[in-house]
């Protein structure tokens, strides 16, 4: 789960960022927009959810991740 969040994430973000440093809106990359082809071929649907902080720690902690120190 965490590959594939990745991935679109560094794609949106990868769009966003070359469209702002050109304020025009760019082509996206054509690898995401298969991805997003197949998906909707499919009609499978993306749910996105945006969160941080103490929300962001206690899905991790929920969802098998440990905490560890910085030392290792």
């Amino acid at each position: 789960g965490l590959e594939a969040s990745d991935f679109l994430a560094w794609h949106w973000n990868k769009f966003y960022v070359d469209s702002l440093a050109t304020h025009t809106p760019r082509d996206i990359r054509k690898d995401y927009a298969a991805l997003m082809k197949l998906l909707k071929a499919k009609d499978e649907q993306i749910a996105l959810h945006l969160f941080t902080g103490e929300v962001l720690e206690r899905f991790l902690t929920e969802n098998g991740c440990a905490r560890v120190s910085a030392s290792g």
